[in-house]
């Protein structure tokens, strides 16, 4: 999974099963975060500025928002294990 910000973002993401943090920041215009996806997990995702980012899941665009009136965004990811890994 790829996380690309086109504004300033906060990225949080929150193993469900542990309730360990795995990633968690403030993201600059510009930057990027890589995280290795495995199998067999659940994990929430919360987008602080969906507007801004742009998420690649196995080399595919996920859809997240259109316009610049959604403030934040939560998901959850039932089958994904993710481990950070910044590029």
């Amino acid at each position: 999974m790829k996380l690309k910000f086109s504004g300033d973002c906060y990225v949080f993401i929150k193993d469900l099963a542990t309730n360990d943090t795995i990633l968690q920041g403030l993201y600059l215009d510009g930057s990027y975060v890589s995280l290795n996806v495995y199998q067999g997990k659940a994990y929430k995702v919360v987008i602080g500025y969906p507007a801004h980012t742009s998420v690649k899941f196995n080399d595919q665009v996920v859809a997240l928002a259109d316009n610049d009136k959604i403030q934040s965004l939560s998901v959850r990811f039932e089958t994904l294990s993710l481990s950070p890994s910044k590029e």
